[in-house]
């Protein structure tokens, strides 16, 4: 028979792609191993991995930073943070100075460059895709929720692989005009859609469980609690309705396709 055109090419992807699926599906058993019987997260064979080194199970949030304009630093401890520059006015530390507190003093942020001074680029900062970070718990129910959590990424990188793999056999065996190919691309939609159910499903419980987390730095030797950057994280808004457009947009595109060529077909038996 025939070989289809870019065979090898095919082939090659192919053979790398399984590669990635058994990878991937190593570190899910390991990972899911080490939950469930507290064995190392990894396993290490020469220079190759299998798992996460890094403590705790990983999560996705989204990173909100807001780096204070102002920051008023006393000489007991306590600060005040102005979000303007213009609202630190004479009057304000006038008012700071009737209550008796020494301001021991005062940092400036701004974001700036020496190239080009003629564009101000404001201090809040939103990063919009999720981010990866490690959390653990002491509570057993909350553990192995985010473990469950942890391994969704992971779960559907495995069947996305799988998906691809069975589409490149498919074209090497000239039947990507077959029903059943659709089918096949159609899942891809679908695995689009479900992973971000599911991450809404997650990413809600993971908010409730969490609540609102920001960061706090304390100076351990004077006990002096100082936020001299605004950064929170959000655990609830890690999905995503672009993601969700793009799965529709995949199913309706293969089923098109799919009418579009059966209509062809019967058109030719007919003649």
């Amino acid at each position: 028979m025939k070989k289809v055109r870019y065979y090898w090419a095919a082939r090659i992807l192919r053979s790398l792609l399984l590669i990635s699926f058994i990878f991937s599906a190593i570190t899910l058993v390991v990972n899911v191993s080490s939950d469930l019987f507290k064995f190392k997260p990894y396993v290490r064979y020469g220079n190759l991995t299998f798992g996460s080194t890094q403590q705790g199970h990983k999560l996705k949030a989204i990173l909100r930073l807001n780096i204070p304009d102002t920051v008023i630093n006393y000489k007991d401890g306590q600060e005040s943070i102005f979000k303007e520059l213009k609202h630190f006015s004479p009057s304000n530390k006038q008012r700071e100075e009737r209550k008796r507190r020494e301001i021991t003093d005062i940092t400036v942020n701004n974001i700036t460059a020496f190239e080009n001074e003629e564009v101000t680029v404001f201090n809040p900062l939103l990063i919009q895709e999720p981010i990866d970070l490690y959390v653990s718990s002491t509570n057993k129910k909350y553990s192995f929720f985010f473990s469950l959590a942890a391994q969704l990424d992971l779960l559907f990188t495995i069947f996305f692989f799988l998906l691809l793999v069975k589409l490149l056999k498919r074209y090497m065996e000239y039947e990507m005009f077959e029903q059943r190919t659709f089918k096949l691309i159609a899942g891809f939609g679908w695995l689009i859609i479900l992973k971000e159910i599911l991450a809404f499903v997650f990413g809600y419980i993971n908010a409730n469980i969490m609540g609102v987390r920001f960061l706090q730095s304390i100076d351990m030797s004077s006990k002096k609690r100082y936020n001299f950057i605004n950064l929170s994280l959000d655990f609830y808004n890690v999905y995503s309705f672009y993601k969700i457009g793009v799965g529709l947009l995949i199913i309706l595109i293969a089923y098109v396709i799919k009418e579009a060529i059966a209509a062809k077909k019967e058109n030719e038996l007919t003649i």
